[in-house]
C-alpha cells in the first residue's frame, strides 16, 4: 500500500502541470514561493520553457523544491518525489540547499526502505542510483552505510562506506564502529567476492592505521589460510605491519 501511496504521490506531481492550462511566470513561480506554496511551485517549474530556464528561474527552483521535499510526508513517498525531481531538473543537483536537503529526507527514506527485509535488494540497487546523482557525496554516502548496517548484515553496506573514505588518504569517519564492523566482516568473506574486494580497498587504503590493530588481533585468532589471513596478508606484509610470528603465520598454508 505505501508503495501505491508513493506512486501516486509522484504520478500527481508529474502530471498537475499537465492537467493545469494555466501556465505561469517566473513572477508567479517567486510569488509562490514567497508564499510557501512550494508544491504548487513545483507543479509549474516546467511551465517556464527550457531556453528561458536561466540563473533567476534556478534560484526559484532550488527553493521551490527544496521546501517541498523538506515538507513532512511518508518517507517512502518523499523519495520517490526526490527522484522525479532529480530526473525532471537536475540542474537541481548543482545546487548545495537542495542536495542538503535532498540528503536528510533521503536518509529517513532508505531508513525505513532498508528496515523492509524483504525489499532490501531492491533497496540497495535504488538507494546506489540515488548516491550516484550526488556521487561526491561522502556524508550521504556514510549516512547510506550506516543505515544500511543497522539493517542487514555488516558486510552489505561496505560498498558504501567504500564510497565515504573513497579520495581521501585518511578519513575521520574510518574510526566509526560501524565501519570497522563492517569491513572486518567483508575481511572474512572468500577473496574472490566483490564485497571483500571493497573491504580490501578500505583496509590497505585510507583506513589502514586505525583498523590495523583490528587486524592483527584477528589474524593472531585465526587459523592461517583463513579467509582474513587470504584477504590481508599481501598489504600487511606490504605495509611492513607484521612480526616475525604474523609473518610466519601468513606464509603458512591452510591445513
Amino acid at each position: 500500500m505505501r508503495h501505491l501511496v508513493a506512486l501516486a504521490g509522484v504520478i500527481a506531481l508529474s502530471s498537475a502541470a499537465v492537467a493545469d492550462d494555466q501556465r505561469y511566470t517566473l513572477a508567479d513561480l517567486k510569488a509562490l514561493v514567497s508564499q510557501r506554496s512550494y508544491g504548487e511551485a513545483v507543479q509549474h517549474l516546467s511551465d517556464i520553457a527550457p531556453r528561458e530556464r536561466n540563473a533567476d528561474w534556478l534560484a526559484v527552483a532550488v527553493d521551490a523544491a527544496s521546501g517541498y521535499v523538506g515538507l513532512p510526508g511518508e518517507p517512502a513517498a518523499k523519495v520517490f518525489e526526490i527522484e522525479d525531481l532529480d530526473t525532471r531538473y537536475p540542474q537541481l543537483l548543482t545546487s548545495p540547499k537542495y542536495t542538503k536537503v535532498r540528503a536528510e529526507v533521503g536518509l529517513r527514506g532508505y531508513e525505513a526502505c532498508f528496515a523492509r527485509r524483504a525489499s532490501l535488494d531492491t533497496c540497495i540497487e535504488r538507494a546506489t542510483r540515488f548516491l550516484d546523482a550526488d556521487a561526491s557525496n561522502t556524508e550521504l554516502a556514510f549516512g547510506l552505510a550506516k543505515a544500511l548496517r543497522r539493517n542487514s548484515n555488516p558486510y552489505v553496506s561496505v560498498p558504501f562506506f567504500k564510497r565515504a573514505v573513497a579520495g581521501s588518504a585518511t578519513s575521520p569517519m574510518c574510526k566509526d564502529d560501524a565501519l570497522r564492523s563492517a569491513v572486518l566482516a567483508g575481511l572474512g568473506l572468500p577473496k574472490d567476492q566483490d564485497l571483500a574486494s571493497d573491504a580490501r580497498a578500505i583496509a590497505s587504503g585510507p583506513c589502514f592505521d586505525p583498523l590495523k590493530p583490528e587486524i592483527l588481533k584477528g589474524l593472531d585468532a585465526e587459523v592461517p589460510g583463513g579467509p582474513l589471513h587470504v584477504n590481508t596478508c599481501e598489504f600487511m606484509k606490504a605495509k611492513r605491519a607484521l612480526d616475525a610470528s604474523q609473518l610466519r603465520s601468513c606464509d603458512k598454508k591452510k591445513s
